[in-house]
């Protein structure tokens, strides 16, 4: 399995030459590499002081045969508020299928007009709209056409597979994602987490067989798997 080179993915020299000082700016951090490793040196033996000094009234690592060792957290235990909060959203939010919801916004938004054969053609197949629903549930969902053919009786697995395979391309795909998030954009509620102009990353490890093409190891997670980024505004 060919793995990607990170070297690739790095920006050119121009572009570093171009942006370096707003970064540097930008972040308080000098540009200048001697000036740049004596920061980060310091920065490294401020960290290790304050690492050491705290050692002692640390409950959670202790030393045995000159190793650091973690203890297992003590398990978190809900509040009582918490609770009741659960409670309140339980009575007010009502269950919804998530094929109706995948229904109601392409009768609002029409997010499946992006799905068509690869040849660029019009779809001739019947009821294109319920099988473009019917392959995005299966494959958004991660169920497998076998699966889902199980569970609906409307199309059998080949049929769902066919338009996974001859109609929804990434760009296609794209398209209706931006449909969605413009439109969700013009709700209030996303304008309550901020304006919207800058977003934070979260990174999230999930365990995958190694016999995949997503899948690598992780040094700071300490396992393989695959890694997905959660992005908030």
């Amino acid at each position: 399995m060919r793995r990607a080179d990170y070297r690739t993915q790095q920006i050119s020299w121009a572009e570093y030459e171009a942006n370096i000082d707003n970064f540097g700016k930008l972040l308080d951090l000098p540009i200048e590499p001697k000036a740049f490793v004596a920061h980060v040196k310091n920065w490294l033996l401020e960290i290790t002081q304050k690492t050491d000094q705290s050692f002692p009234n640390n409950q959670s690592v202790r030393l045995e045969e000159g190793r650091a060792v973690l203890k297992r957290p003590k398990k978190k235990v809900d509040s009582v508020k918490l609770a009741q909060i659960k409670s309140l959203i339980a009575e007010r939010i009502k269950p919804v299928n998530l094929l109706d919801i995948l229904t109601d916004t392409e009768l609002w938004l029409n997010w499946t007009q992006y799905f068509r054969l690869l040849s660029g053609h019009d779809s001739k197949i019947e009821d294109s709209v319920s099988r473009y629903l019917t392959a995005t549930f299966c494959y958004g969902c991660n169920l497998g056409s076998s699966q889902t053919a199980n569970s609906l009786s409307n199309f059998d697995r080949k049929q769902i597979a066919y338009v996974n395979q001859n109609h929804i391309s990434l760009p296609s795909l794209e398209k209706a994602i931006y449909r969605v998030i413009n439109a969700y954009n013009q709700f209030s509620l996303p304008k309550f987490w901020g304006s919207g102009k800058r977003a934070s990353a979260d990174g999230t490890k999930w365990d995958i067989y190694e016999q995949n093409l997503l899948a690598e190891y992780h040094i700071r997670y300490g396992g393989y798997g695959g890694i997905a980024y959660y992005h908030g505004a």
